[in-house]
């Protein structure tokens, strides 16, 4: 068909000119009417189904959004670190607390692996997705209950089944919303659902620790229902965002038959070869094993530190400050808020330093997070420390990424990132036990103060080996 036609109908219809005008003022230019009308309904019909589709699109987007709100409300509300505070209110010790958490980050990260190669086999079907959202959702009661009555056992159960509950339905939404856009629009869609969620997360955070602080965790009586914790209404609330959260899940869901077979344990057995057969590779390469120690050595004192930070705060500083659970959310509240631009200056600082002086300076500043917990530990203080944290790990972060881009190829890249959750995790089974045990044996103050000195005792001379290795100078 005649491409000048198609232009000619398409600028008329653009200008919104009547079909018989368009048909009639062609006809004059020699065109047939046929041909006309059949060029009109062509791109009438085009018209419509893009309308359609971005119409589709569209209400998809606001159904992600509605999931990203209810996720960040559950997040804020049932906030890990108040879990932990309510966890040592109970009786457990320093140990069994270290201990629950660092089995929840290792079982998550084992089960985010494993779960990510299964749904490339198989699909989890929309009722197993509801039922694990109620499920989940009903262990936050639980966990409150369990709080209420004192029972370790119970909470420590309740808190596994949340951490994993988090990670399960977590990973297949990722899945869901990656296959849902276009590349190009994922990274966009993102940027602006990450700003809009640390509003979200920041308000819900700081609603929790009042709630919690002005029922305090004796309780407040109610008519017709008796006393009722303050923890108990934020465990509530988050159970509720979390059930309503699988609900929309449930309605993004799209429902893929799948003929494969896939057993979890082979799945989990081949990543633990692939780990094993890819560590060997990486030992040839002086470079990328020093980073590879020193990123694990950081991410185990970053994720210990935060299993007790919250802890700290609250019974150093209860009756200090906003008190109770309002200072451990007002410290986190900052972290949050700096999350935003520590990106941004990392950013500045990479396109005048090199990767390795990066590396350095946001070790150094990441040990002044745990450094300050056990000399100058005030309010003010580990505020200003948690942002010099923030930023040290946003700095760390982008230099490990970009060293390990430029020093491995794409292959073997990817096989890094791949295989990292299971090569971190024998370290963080031997190193997790060690930790919460002298936590509990000293104090949380000896237990930071080793942290800190592992971030900058051992961690920073790596990478000056780094430097050595690749022969710079600073």
């Amino acid at each position: 068909m005649d491409h000048g036609l198609f232009d000619h109908v398409k600028k008329r219809l653009k200008r919104k000119q009547k079909h018989h005008s368009i048909v009639k003022s062609l006809t004059k230019q020699g065109y047939q009417e046929a041909h006309i009308r059949k060029v009109i309904a062509v791109l009438n019909t085009t018209e419509k189904s893009i309308g359609k589709r971005e119409e589709n699109e569209t209400a998809l987007i606001k159904k992600f959004m509605i999931k990203e709100v209810l996720d960040k409300i559950a997040y804020g509300f049932g906030s890990q670190q108040f879990i932990n505070i309510l966890f040592s209110l109970t009786g457990a010790s320093y140990f069994l607390i270290g201990l629950v958490n660092g089995f929840n980050v290792v079982a998550g990260l084992l089960m985010s692996l494993v779960l990510r190669d299964y749904l490339h086999v198989r699909d989890i079907s929309k009722k197993l997705i509801v039922g694990s959202g109620f499920f989940f959702g009903c262990m936050f009661f639980l966990l409150s209950f369990a709080a209420y009555r004192g029972w370790t056992l119970l909470f420590i159960l309740s808190f596994i089944l949340v951490s994993l509950g988090v990670v399960f339905l977590g990973d297949i939404y990722i899945k869901e919303y990656t296959e849902s856009f276009k590349k190009e629009k994922v990274g966009y869609a993102l940027s602006k659902m990450t700003q809009f969620g640390i509003i979200i997360i920041t308000l819900s955070l700081v609603l929790s620790a009042y709630i919690m602080d002005y029922f305090t965790i004796a309780g407040k009586e109610f008519a017709y229902i008796g006393i009722v914790p303050g923890y108990v209404i934020s465990f509530v609330i988050t159970a509720i965002a979390f059930i309503a959260s699988t609900l929309v899940l449930h309605s993004l869901k799209r429902e893929i038959k799948s003929e494969s077979q896939a057993q979890v344990s082979l799945l989990l057995k081949e990543q633990i070869i692939k780990a094993g057969r890819y560590l060997a590779l990486f030992a040839q390469n002086k470079a990328i094993l020093l980073v590879l120690i020193a990123s694990t050595l950081t991410g185990f004192v970053q994720t210990l530190g935060n299993t007790y930070y919250g802890i700290f705060i609250y019974k150093e500083f209860n009756k200090l400050g906003f008190g109770g659970f309002m200072n451990v959310a007002m410290i986190f509240v900052v972290a949050i808020i700096s999350a935003m631009f520590a990106p941004r200056i990392a950013k500045t600082l990479s396109k005048k330093y090199g990767n390795v002086p990066m590396l350095v300076m946001g070790t150094l500043l990441l040990a002044i997070l745990p450094l300050t917990y056990y000399y100058r530990p005030s309010l003010t203080n580990i505020a200003m420390a948690t942002v010099c944290g923030i930023i040290g790990s946003a700095i760390a972060g982008l230099a490990t990424g970009l060293l390990i881009s430029n020093r491995l190829p794409e292959a073997e890249r990817e096989a890094y990132y791949s295989s990292y959750s299971v090569i971190v995790t024998i370290p963080y089974i031997i190193l997790f036990p060690i930790a919460a045990y002298l936590a509990d044996l000293y104090s949380l103050k000896i237990m930071f103060l080793v942290l800190g000195g592992v971030l900058a005792l051992v961690v920073m001379p790596l990478y000056f080996a780094l430097l050595f290795v690749e022969n710079r100078v600073l």
